[in-house]
């Protein structure tokens, strides 16, 4: 740790982004904005944003005096 804070300055040092990893990575891109310690964790947690951002999410719709379930992909028919 003490050699990883004397090559990379100090600064620019972060914690995985991934939740199970908890590695401390020196940030060495130009504009200081890693999150991850490698491209193995943060293609991990691109996929897990992504999946959190298109999850079908069920709604209730009225049809009729009848309820029943629709996800949002399923075409309207109403």
């Amino acid at each position: 740790m003490a050699l990883l804070n004397l090559d990379a300055g100090g600064e620019r040092l972060g914690l995985c982004a991934h939740r199970p990893c908890r590695r401390v990575f020196a940030d060495t891109t130009r504009g200081g904005r890693q999150s991850c310690c490698s491209p193995r964790c943060a293609n991990t947690e691109a996929v897990r944003r992504h999946r959190n951002r298109h999850m079908i999410r069920p709604t209730i719709v009225a049809n009729r005096c009848s309820l029943r379930i629709r996800s949002r992909t399923e075409r309207r028919d109403i």
